[in-house]
């Protein structure tokens, strides 16, 4: 029989962090959540299960894991199990963590290494004011409104859209973003989300829109959505990204192929006259 004694056989290998919604202020507010994962112990063939120890207190790991276990909350799981949920954390608080196995015998393993985190504040998007921007805008400003915020949090609208600034002076309910939108961002809608710096995400489904620039639809600028421009597109129909005939140019809602969509923007807009 073999006996789980020997250290670092698995460590705890990351610290996902998040939080269950609740109030704005989080100083002290005990809905943090902690997930913890580890390499599974692969070399003793009698494993019975893992232990994993949480303590604000990191000399705790000081100690031997007997001795420690009546200190700390302490998760028992199985062989087939090699992540642990902690919640109703206090978000104010570090956290230490290590793991043990131990086998059919009940012989215990030392600890692993320890890792520390602080629970993270998952923030709640409700809305985002405006809700679209035309291909080529810049310099959008962007308001979104939630609750959980928090200063050097990142926003992303998607590809093609660039945040240039981030004003958080109104955190903890609302950020203020300025965007660019490329020239040939896809036309769509898109998930628009904010990560706290724990990594706590909202997201906000379909929350903004891209679209399509006119006067991308007149293809051969001539000032005048035609039969011309429906030249440009058939010549290139059916064509994908890679294709030699393939072109953005024609991809006017740039989702990587030119087809029935294309055309369609072209018969919507077709007799516009410029300039666009």
């Amino acid at each position: 029989m073999s006996r789980c004694n020997r250290k670092g056989l698995f460590v705890p290998v990351a610290l996902a962090l998040g939080l269950i919604f609740g109030a704005p202020q989080v100083s002290g507010a005990t809905n943090g959540t902690l997930t913890v994962l580890w390499d599974a112990n692969t070399t003793d063939t009698d494993l019975n299960g893992y232990r994993v120890y949480l303590s604000t207190d990191a000399t705790l790991f000081n100690l031997t894991p007997a001795a420690a276990r009546p200190l700390a909350t302490t998760r028992t799981v199985g062989t087939s199990t090699t992540t642990s949920v902690f919640t109703s954390l206090n978000t104010a608080s570090t956290y230490y963590v290590a793991v043990t196995s131990y086998d059919t015998s009940g012989n215990e393993s030392v600890f692993s290494n320890v890792a520390s985190a602080q629970p993270a504040v998952t923030p709640t998007l409700t809305s985002v004011s405006p809700t679209s921007a035309t291909q080529g805008d810049t310099g959008v400003t962007v308001t979104l409104n939630g609750t959980n915020f928090q200063s050097g949090a990142v926003v992303s609208f998607g590809p093609g859209l660039t945040v240039t600034a981030l004003n958080t002076s109104a955190v903890p309910l609302r950020l203020v973003a300025t965007v660019d939108v490329e020239t040939t961002a896809p036309v769509d809608m898109r998930d628009v989300s904010v990560t706290n710096p724990g990594n706590g995400v909202a997201t906000k489904t379909n929350g903004f829109q891209v679209l399509l620039d006119v006067a991308r639809v007149d293809i051969n600028q001539s000032n005048r959505i035609d039969g011309g421009d429906i030249i440009e597109v058939a010549a290139a129909f059916a064509s994908r990204s890679g294709d030699a005939s393939y072109s953005v140019d024609f991809d006017l809602n740039v989702d990587g192929a030119v087809d029935g969509v294309d055309l369609s923007f072209l018969v919507t807009y077709f007799g516009s006259v410029g300039p666009f």
